[in-house]
């Protein structure tokens, strides 16, 4: 089908982009690659009236990554390409590799894929598709049709480069009405949120950057899709270790697909720390972690296997950060 009209409007820096954004409230959409929102509004998927494009401010594709600065306007394909990115954050250039196709990775940006619209069966289909079956939760209809609930929205959250990002304890800057600041990149997901609000923005604010400790850390990332190239995750695990000798200095584990938002897990990782990571460790981390993830049916695998492939990911993960082979 063909998207309903909008206007688009071009802004050159942040603080247009924002007059623009307090200019029509609730009537428009933040646009960068558009690789996602574009095909969901030739779905009938988030119409509006305006389309705010942020291609044209340059502030927003500075990639600095010797200080660990990405702007949210990069390319994954940069991302993906970039040996000092692969060097001291390999999980984040890795998930970068693994995201989508090569042509839509030079399309599609950091910022896009942690701000990824959540996705199901039942909502990501063509507009006579879902006036066919009825609509769901996420788009006007009375009740979600992965579970028969009235209340609550199951969609996944599926973007690849949010776990990567988070093992790594990434900050996020943000620009609003109000000013600018940075948090915290967890704080950007409401571990609470139903697939149809999973993110904690403000009205017209904009993720301008992304900012990544200086210290070296190992990480990896490891991904479940139907095929090798154009997929997004049915489940995924990124995993960020240290030691020192053979006891644990930094543990973090994370991972999307399975959850209406990507999930860390640092309260099972925090009580590892100073601790040697054995097998034993290993899997009794994997197990609890497993016991966490709720996936349902809402994607093209089923969700326990979704389940035993986390597990297996995690496991093998954890031996490859241990034995350096990463």
């Amino acid at each position: 089908m063909l998207a309903e009209g909008f206007d688009l409007h071009r802004p050159s820096s942040v603080a247009e982009a924002l007059e623009f954004a307090g200019r029509f409230p609730g009537e428009f959409r933040y646009l960068a690659g558009g690789t996602d929102v574009l095909p969901g509004l030739f779905h009938g998927l988030g119409a509006t009236r305006h389309l705010i494009s942020l291609q044209d401010i340059a502030e927003l594709r500075a990639f600095v990554p010797e200080e660990g600065r990405i702007g949210a306007m990069v390319p994954l394909g940069t991302l993906a390409e970039s040996p000092e990115l692969r060097a001291r954050f390999p999980a984040v250039a890795e998930a970068a590799r693994q995201a989508a196709s090569p042509n839509l990775r030079n399309s599609s940006t950091l910022g896009g894929n942690l701000l990824l619209d959540t996705r199901c069966t039942y909502y990501n289909q063509s507009a006579f598709w879902r006036e066919a079956l009825g609509y769901c939760l996420k788009n006007g209809g009375e009740e979600c049709r992965v579970v028969q609930n009235r209340e609550r929205c199951y969609a996944a959250y599926c973007g690849d480069l949010a776990p990567s990002l988070l093992v790594h304890d990434a900050r996020i800057e943000v620009a609003g009405p109000k000013g600018r600041h940075l948090r915290p990149l967890k704080d950007l997901y409401d571990p609470q949120a139903d697939g149809r609000t999973p993110f904690r923005l403000g009205p017209g604010e904009i993720l301008l950057s992304v900012s990544l400790p200086h210290e070296k850390v190992r990480s990896t990332y490891l991904k479940l899709r139907a095929r090798s190239a154009p997929d997004f995750p049915e489940a995924s695990v990124a995993i960020a270790l240290t030691l020192e000798g053979k006891k644990l200095r930094e543990l973090r584990v994370a991972a999307s697909g399975v959850a209406t938002v990507p999930l860390l897990f640092e309260d099972l990782t925090l009580p590892l720390i100073g601790h040697a990571m054995t097998e034993e460790v290993a899997r009794d981390l994997a197990e609890k972690v497993s016991r966490r993830l709720h996936p349902v049916t809402n994607t093209a695998f089923p969700p326990d296997y979704r389940k035993h492939v986390f597990r297996h990911f995690l496991m093998s993960g954890i031996h490859e950060l241990q034995s350096g082979t990463h």
